[in-house]
């Protein structure tokens, strides 16, 4: 379970979940990937609470794809996106 492995409480979760879903708003994402914040929408979220120059935003791609290891695709669903703030928290991103 995503929560257990993060550590995260579930008030936390909930607050992500918020975070999530008010910025996965790409309407031209199709099927199965309307659930997943892509990584424009990732950049974002972020801007809104830590600067993303060119070097943040390039680390932040790899850190992306270390919790999305799929070619060619820079979305996450919800659980990615819980490992992906994880990560962030533990490395003091920015």
């Amino acid at each position: 379970d995503a929560i257990q492995i993060t550590g995260f409480t579930s008030a936390e979760v909930d607050e992500f979940r918020g975070l999530f879903m008010d910025h996965s708003t790409d309407s031209g994402l199709p099927g199965s990937y309307r659930n997943r914040i892509t990584f424009k929408e990732l950049k974002t979220l972020l801007q809104n609470v830590i600067p993303l120059g060119d070097g943040n935003i390039q680390v932040l791609k790899r850190h992306l794809r270390m919790v999305h290891k799929h070619a060619g695709d820079d979305s996450v669903n919800f659980v990615e996106f819980l490992h992906l703030m994880r990560h962030l928290l533990d490395v003091n991103f920015a």
